[in-house]
């Protein structure tokens, strides 16, 4: 039977599933309130679509699943919206937008709950090089290919609602750039490998951005107070637009946690001037990157934006 078969196979046979795991039975952090009403979803939304099925081939889960594995250093759920991902990290110190179209399509709405354990529960589909299809109904998803099938409740987004997806425009009232760039460079694999080493070493939180002038370095050291070790990871000076900054900033270091993942090989990182809604007039660190999908033109779209937080 291949994965197409699934779906009408499904249909005729509803009954509980002993392999089933339900959101419930997975830990939460504390309670919520219930009084949230985005995203809207589909035991909130009648006229949302009855199933959607989505036939990830091997490349595709394994895309998925390195999705899920970048997201569950910053979040504990995650909520997609019309194929998009945007969010706060857990401790809110970056945003964090992914367009999944090119996975699954503009009409996907699923919140995941509790990732760590999802991730679990997923791998042994990646490890096996399987094809998965993920099907999306009224009550329920579900993960299977021709032998075993994952059955999970959905959430409905009062329950979630720490990790609550908002739009562009709400992200540019919580977070407006201004602008040109003050600097735009590449970090290759070989700088991401020692930014990993050096921020497990020292288990750093912050990375530093310290500008001269005509020069500016990245930098982090360690928060052992005896221990004096600091890092310096990058010189910047003909990549710098602005030569009249002397200042030393960080950023939090999670939102460069999500980015080791094997799967990524370059960042585009560009640095603002920005406004933000709760710091006033202040810096901005922009992260972009891909995931690649094998054997697809388009993988999907990465962008990280941190605030950068003057060092006093």
């Amino acid at each position: 039977m291949d994965l197409n078969e699934l779906i009408e196979d499904d249909k005729e046979n509803e009954e509980e599933n002993i392999n089933s795991v339900s959101d419930k039975d997975l830990p939460w952090d504390g309670e919520t309130e219930n009084n949230s009403t985005e995203p809207v979803l589909f035991e909130e939304n009648e006229d949302a679509e009855s199933d959607n099925n989505y036939i990830l081939n091997r490349e595709k889960f394994a895309a998925f699943m390195d999705v899920m594995h970048i997201l569950k250093i910053s979040c504990n759920n995650v909520v997609i919206t019309d194929g998009m991902i945007r969010q706060f990290s857990n401790n809110k110190s970056c945003v964090i937008e992914m367009d999944l179209t090119n996975l699954l399509d503009s009409n996907a709405n699923l919140i995941i709950g509790g990732i760590n354990k999802k991730c679990e529960l997923l791998e042994p589909f990646r490890k096996q090089n399987v094809d998965v299809m993920l099907k999306i109904d009224k009550e329920k998803y579900r993960f299977m290919d021709n032998r075993s099938k994952l059955e999970f409740a959905h959430h409905l987004a009062s329950s979630v609602k720490e990790d609550k997806y908002f739009s562009e425009e709400e992200l540019s009232q919580i977070l407006k750039i201004h602008g040109d760039p003050i600097f735009n460079i590449s970090m290759d694999r070989s700088i991401l490998d020692r930014l990993d080493a050096y921020q497990k070493s020292l288990a750093a939180n912050r990375l530093y951005l310290q500008f001269q002038k005509d020069k500016a370095k990245f930098s982090m050291s360690t928060m052992d107070q005896s221990n004096s070790t600091n890092v310096v990871l990058l010189t910047l000076s003909s990549e710098l637009n602005r030569t009249d900054l002397e200042m030393r900033v960080y950023m939090g270091m999670m939102a460069f946690l999500s980015c080791f993942n094997s799967s990524i090989n370059e960042l585009e990182i560009q640095f603002f001037n920005c406004k933000i809604s709760r710091l006033g007039d202040t810096f901005c660190i922009v992260i972009n990157t891909e995931i690649e999908i094998k054997g697809c033109e388009q993988g999907i779209p990465i962008r990280i934006l941190a605030p950068a937080r003057n060092d006093d």
